[in-house]
């Protein structure tokens, strides 16, 4: 009786530890996604690609640091695992504000290259919807 009873427990212990690292490496897998974010540089011209990098070079710090508050909001609600849409939308409506003093003093092409970022922050996170907010953002409306 205790023979079983041994296997079965050792059987239990194995498949609970062997759950704990797949939680461990996707919350790894996602903290790495979001720091290479923030380590990138943003704004540059891109070459294959129309976007020659941001018209005033001097605010290139200020557009990548309010970038990067973003990508740390995101990435404390998607390790949280506990983040809803909502909240996701509520990050996305926060870190487009960051940006309304500056807005102005970008071009259309650099107005797009700041969306394409919030899609990048969007597809790490796994959000498949800015329920409009780039479009109103981009075109001041959806």
């Amino acid at each position: 009786m205790y023979p079983r009873l041994f296997n079965l427990l050792l059987i239990c212990m194995i498949f609970v530890a062997s759950c704990k690292p797949k939680e461990a490496t996707h919350n790894n897998k996602l903290g790495v996604a979001f720091e290479k974010f923030r380590q990138q540089e943003k704004f540059l011209a891109e070459p294959g690609s129309l976007y020659t990098g941001l018209a005033d070079s001097s605010l290139r710090p200020v557009l990548s640091e309010k970038l990067n508050q973003t990508a740390t909001d995101f990435e404390k609600l998607t390790l949280s695992g506990k983040a809803s849409d909502e909240d996701y939308q509520k990050a996305i409506g926060k870190g487009l504000a960051r940006f309304e003093g500056v807005s102005l003093a970008l071009d259309t092409e650099d107005r797009e290259r700041l969306c394409k970022y919030f899609e990048e922050l969007m597809d790490i996170a796994g959000v498949k919807s800015s329920n409009g907010q780039l479009n109103t953002f981009m075109y001041g409306f959806e």
